[in-house]
């Protein structure tokens, strides 16, 4: 700013400048002066940010629940591991969501490949992120025949003997709609299917 208090860049300037910066260079920009901070908070810039970072296909939406892109970026940043010990192979595309069983030995992923599968661990939750943790495929299930086109989310029962997963579900003249299905983990048969629109 000159000694005015008028900007010596229009905001679109350093919106274009913090692009070409990483987070950690945003945010200390972002100290400089209270231009700079407004422009260090964009929703836009985060967003590029969130998509660049993390490296997610664009046609990944923020999560429901998230309020703006910096606060998803933040959560993400301050809450996910970043360390990677073991890779998940099972899915052939993006895992959109995991899910740990009460007693902590299973989790269940869903997956923008329709699938939703039940993965067995050799310890619990808590010791999930050691070296020697052993994972395994208990059990698949494709959503495909049912016309859904991903699943979402999935939750375990209090006793971890259902799980109930949510996708979406395609209808007539590509319309879509939210269905959620209900699986035995004992067969990982499916139970039961219930459609809603609209749907969260």
């Amino acid at each position: 700013m000159d000694e005015g208090g008028t900007p010596l860049l229009p905001d679109s300037l350093v919106y274009q400048i913090f692009l070409s910066l990483g987070p950690a260079d945003v945010l200390a920009a972002g100290l400089v002066c209270r231009q700079w901070q407004a422009v260090s908070r964009d929703e836009f810039l985060w967003r590029e940010q969130f998509y660049r970072y993390y490296q997610v296909a664009r046609d990944v939406p923020r999560h429901p629940a998230a309020m703006s892109w910096y606060e998803e970026f933040q959560r993400l940043y301050d809450t996910v591991p970043c360390v990677e010990v073991q890779t998940l192979r099972e899915h052939t595309d993006q895992v959109l969501h995991l899910s740990f069983s009460h007693s902590g030995y299973q989790f269940a992923s869903c997956s923008k490949d329709c699938t939703v599968k039940a993965i067995t661990t050799a310890a619990p939750a808590e010791q999930i992120w050691s070296n020697d943790l052993t994972i395994s495929l208990l059990h698949s299930a494709d959503m495909r025949p049912y016309n859904w086109s991903y699943t979402q989310f999935s939750q375990f029962n209090k006793d971890d003997s259902l799980l109930l997963a949510s996708g979406v579900f395609l209808g007539p003249h590509n319309s879509s709609s939210g269905e959620i299905a209900v699986i035995s983990l004992d067969s990982f048969a499916l139970l039961s299917r219930v459609r809603n629109k609209p749907y969260d």
